[in-house]
């Protein structure tokens, strides 16, 4: 075969020119149809004018065909006389034909005795038509040799070859029992119809061989090859076995599949073939190769036999068998049913049953999530976690796409759990506050407030949330309020304590006519004042008088604290202070502590000007009080009044 390619490529790279001259060999090559120009080498363009040239050709005898001379040119052969002409002294031959096929001369005349002569081999060509194979419709039989096919490529010129192939490999004449014979017919119009016969002995392994011919043929324009259509060749031989096996599914067989059981004898023609279902009464028969099973059931699986009687070669009986397994999964089924009531705090316990062809796996799911691995769910001490749909989810290892499922839902019964948003709500009076309140249980609980306000409820399933929304007023802050959830298995409550806000800030000036005071008569106007409110929410504020001003007072502003400690530890320290003067008046009044030289002291620091102080007079009630300027006349010896320094 590479052989027949190799030759093939260097015939084809070898071009010649249509009706042009093969100067080694004084050949013209044309192709059926086309022009051929034939030249006279036998003329040489120096020679005198004068000179006759005359065409002939060879048929039987010299036929002369045109000439040219001093009394100008003449067709004389009737055959050509209307398809040829002359060019200078070039033969030209138009629509060449096979029978143009011939030898040309050209005589060249320059006297009766100077004659010149030259020769000119015209060979015309056509390619075959596409070339047709045919094979016996019947099979050929085994181990004989016979006429396997026959190959026919029609009108070329001249004849082409033919080469036979099989399974592509080329198959040689008088090797390995093969024979190759020809037939050519030639046609009217001069063109050949070759047909090649191909004689061999088949063998078994011949079955199905495919066989095709090649045609080869030469044009001007180099070698060509066709191949025609590609066949099968079939060979008959006896059966000796049959097969059954299943054609589909590929993989394992579950209920619902369509099932095909195929039964092949291992000869050709098959032999006729029936299969059944072992241990029936032969409902299940079928006379044909193969065997559908739709919609397949449990009950199809067990043994099929397949049998097969060959009478090529008088009578063979062959049989064979085949197990089927449809492989099935049934739903699960709970040990309990659905929904599956369970008071809180029990313990549960729930199987899954199932029913399939092999042992299967189960696993319980909860959300689309594994939850348990195993027929068996046991939960203890459930709580309300655990109310929820559970799937049981059961697949065979050995069919990965059979699977079955079942849903149980769990429910938890038992009295509300509450729970509320805050446990402590620090509020501002007229504030405008909204509360939550959660219940979880079974059945889903009723909850109510016990305080007044607007109440937007929402169940989602075993949760009830209430929403509360309450102005604050003076009377619930430092207290509490309190959600109460009730179903019929009882009652569970949770408060909120109202605290006042840590944010809030009061700020208070006391009048200088609510101070208590303190006098103690000495010369001079300075006046010590000490305030205490009545409120501990009220600020402390202290004033002091200093002369040439009547009504400046200084306001010291703090916060009360959400906490009781700081409160406490506020008044303690005012009361200590209010102890302190009232003990420090007591020891003066009684003698005990002197004023010193002058009677008097000044409660500022040395350089200060303009602090405001208070008289404080003994005579008059200890509620009442009055702001003295910081200068003030001398008064009478007599009149003086002590006073106390409490500076140091």
């Amino acid at each position: 075969m590479d052989f027949l390619i190799l030759l093939s490529l260097c015939l084809v790279s070898w071009r010649g020119a249509w009706g042009q001259k093969d100067a080694n060999n004084n050949v013209v090559e044309a192709e059926e149809g086309d022009v051929a120009s034939i030249p006279c080498t036998a003329y040489r363009a120096e020679q005198s004018s004068n000179a006759s040239v005359q065409w002939l050709y060879e048929k039987n005898s010299v036929q002369k065909i045109v000439a040219i001379g001093p009394h100008g040119t003449v067709k004389e052969d009737s055959e050509l006389k209307e398809r040829v002409n002359l060019e200078n002294v070039t033969l030209i031959i138009s629509g060449v034909r096979v029978q143009d096929e011939r030898t040309y001369i050209c005589q060249v005349e320059k006297s009766s005795v100077d004659i010149a002569e030259s020769k000119v081999r015209l060979r015309v060509y056509k390619a075959p038509e596409f070339p047709e194979i045919k094979l016996p419709t019947a099979g050929l039989p085994v181990n004989e040799k016979a006429e396997v096919a026959t190959c026919e490529s029609k009108n070329g010129f001249p004849a082409p070859n033919i080469a036979w192939y099989k399974n592509g490999f080329p198959l040689q004449h008088d090797h390995d029992g093969v024979e190759v014979s020809y037939q050519n017919t030639q046609e009217s119009s001069g063109l050949v119809t070759v047909m090649s016969i191909l004689n061999m002995q088949v063998v078994q392994s011949d079955n199905d061989a495919v066989l095709y011919c090649e045609v080869s043929y030469h044009v001007p324009g180099g070698d060509f090859m066709m191949e025609s259509k590609k066949e099968n060749l079939t060979v008959y031989y006896p059966n000796t076995k049959v097969t059954l096996y299943k054609e589909k599914p590929s993989g394992s067989v579950k209920e619902g599949d369509t099932v095909e059981l195929r039964c092949v004898g291992d000869g050709n023609p098959q032999p006729e073939i029936t299969i059944s279902k072992k241990d029936t009464d032969g409902s299940s028969l079928v006379e044909q190769p193969s065997l559908i099973l739709e919609n397949v059931q449990r009950g199809a699986s067990g043994g099929y036999v397949c049998t097969g009687i060959d009478y090529s070669d008088g009578y063979h009986e062959a049989s064979a068998e085949i197990e089927l397994h449809v492989h099935f999964l049934d739903p699960p089924i709970f040990s309990e049913k659905s929904p599956l009531l369970v008071n809180l705090g029990d313990n549960l316990s729930v199987s899954c049953e199932v029913n399939g062809s092999s042992k299967a796996e189960i696993v319980w799911q909860k959300n689309g999530k594994d939850y348990f691995h195993g027929d068996l769910l046991n939960l203890d001490e459930v709580d309300y976690d655990i109310s929820g749909n559970y799937t049981c989810f059961v697949h065979l290892p050995d069919v990965p796409e059979l699977n079955v499922t079942n849903n149980l839902e769990i429910v938890v019964a038992g009295k509300p759990d509450v729970s509320v948003s805050s446990k402590v709500l620090s509020v501002n009076e007229n504030e405008l506050v909204t509360v939550t309140c959660r219940a979880i249980g079974h059945p889903a609980a009723d909850i109510t407030w016990s305080i007044n306000g607007s109440v937007d409820g929402n169940i989602d399933e075993l949760e009830v949330t209430s929403e509360l929304t309450f102005r604050v007023t003076q009377d619930l802050i430092n207290t509490s309020i309190s959600c109460v959830a009730t179903n019929l298995y009882g009652s569970s409550e949770e408060e909120i304590q109202l605290e006042q806000s840590a944010e809030m800030t009061v700020s208070t000036v006391i009048p200088v006519t609510d101070l208590v005071t303190t006098a103690v008569p000495d010369s001079g106007s300075d006046l010590v004042t000490t305030a205490v409110p009545d409120s501990v929410s009220d600020l402390v504020t202290t004033a002091v008088a200093v002369s040439g001003s009547e009504e400046n007072v200084i306001q010291e502003t703090t916060r009360a604290g959400s906490h009781g400690v700081i409160i406490v530890v506020v008044i303690v320290c005012i009361l200590l202070l209010a102890i302190l003067g009232a003990v420090l008046y007591f020891l003066y009044k009684k003698g005990r502590i002197s004023c010193g030289r002058s009677g008097k002291q000044d409660i500022t620091r040395p350089g200060e000007k303009e602090h405001i102080v208070v008289e404080m007079k003994p005579d008059s009630p200890a509620e009442e009080s009055v702001l003295l300027p910081g200068s003030q006349e001398k008064k009478p010896p007599g009149d003086q009044e002590k006073y106390m320094d409490i500076r140091n």
